[in-house]
């Protein structure tokens, strides 16, 4: 399956890149697109926080073709 992924702040930067089309087995979750992408990448932003296709999800969610996977790390500011 493929799926377009989006990296925003320090997920980004962390990654090198903020959008990216990944190509792996259909039914992988979160959490493995990510350990798949960068090892540890999860570990790296304490608190970072994904959304499927604009919609917050769990690590463990599957996702299908086509959809999007955005990694977004917390945000500080006031």
């Amino acid at each position: 399956m493929t799926v377009r992924l989006l990296a925003f702040a320090s997920a980004r930067d962390a990654t090198g890149w903020s959008e990216f089309i990944w190509t792996g087995p259909e039914g992988a979750t979160a959490g493995q697109i990510a350990q798949a992408i960068l090892p540890g990448f999860r570990s790296r932003i304490p608190g970072m926080r994904i959304a499927i296709n604009e919609v917050w999800a769990d690590w463990d969610d599957a996702l299908k073709e086509g959809q999007t996977l955005a990694f977004l790390p917390p945000v500080n500011g006031g």
